[in-house]
């Protein structure tokens, strides 16, 4: 059996409903899958980069494609299956938006993996990437990112092995998988003062699942302002506070 607790659960659980249906059905005389029990999975906490790191990773892909490919990931928020999958009819360069729509996983383009379609506004950074990769792959009007070859990927893991693993041994930076490109883009939207509705939408989460996720930068991202509130609240004058409430 798989040692990852996750993958281990998803199997598990298929197998247990197996079981279920059998005993049901009558074919199998004990409740065997109240037996199976679940592993414990923890998911992951962000642990994103700063912007002085960014730049410090930034300098460290070899090629102009790999740089261009982590910076939009970087600051556009978008997964990386949604990402390979980007089209270049899908970009607005002229209203400065892209519509996300597919991903690409396991060799098949399909829906985002929360089935939403959502408009995502460019930051200059990732506009800028975008004009770049005109000349790379606009002519072919296909994928807007390609690798060495001119191709697109075929899975996430290429771009990985290819670009972002070896740009992390060299920068000295420690070392953490590609996935916190999204969530150095939220928390960068934090510290910049950016609201987290705004967030959540350039994100694909729903506000309430980016509270969970990063409610430690959002109250990082307050800077004391809230609490300066209170206090001009709780030293104001007897009349000041009456007309506030009124």
């Amino acid at each position: 059996m798989p040692e990852n607790a996750k993958t281990f659960n998803n199997i598990a659980s298929v197998f247990s409903m197996a079981l279920q249906y059998g005993h049901l059905a009558k074919m199998i005389p004990e409740p065997l899958h109240l037996h199976i029990a679940m592993r414990k999975h923890q998911k992951p906490q962000p642990d994103p980069f700063t912007l002085e790191q960014v730049e410090m990773l930034l300098q460290r892909f070899g090629s102009p494609r790999a740089r261009d490919y982590y910076e939009f990931a970087i600051f556009s928020g978008m997964r990386p299956s949604e990402q390979i999958a980007l089209r270049w009819a899908k970009v607005d360069l002229h209203a400065g938006t892209v519509l996300v729509d597919e991903a690409l996983t396991r060799g098949k383009v399909k829906g985002t993996k929360t089935a939403d379609v959502r408009d995502i506004e460019l930051t200059a950074r990732a506009r800028q990437v975008l004009e770049r990769q005109r000349a790379v792959s606009q002519l072919a009007g296909g994928r807007v990112f390609v690798g060495e070859n001119g191709e697109g990927f075929s899975s996430t893991d290429e771009p990985l092995r290819l670009w972002w693993k070896p740009a992390m041994k060299l920068s000295g930076i420690r070392q953490r998988d590609a996935r916190q490109t999204r969530h150095t883009f939220a928390t960068i939207c934090l510290m910049a003062g950016i609201t987290p509705a705004w967030a959540a939408r350039q994100l694909g989460h729903s506000v309430e699942m980016f509270y969970r996720v990063y409610s430690r930068w959002i109250d990082r991202a307050d800077k004391g302002a809230e609490r300066r509130k209170l206090d001009g609240y709780i030293s104001a004058k007897p009349g000041d506070m009456n007309s506030q409430i009124g």
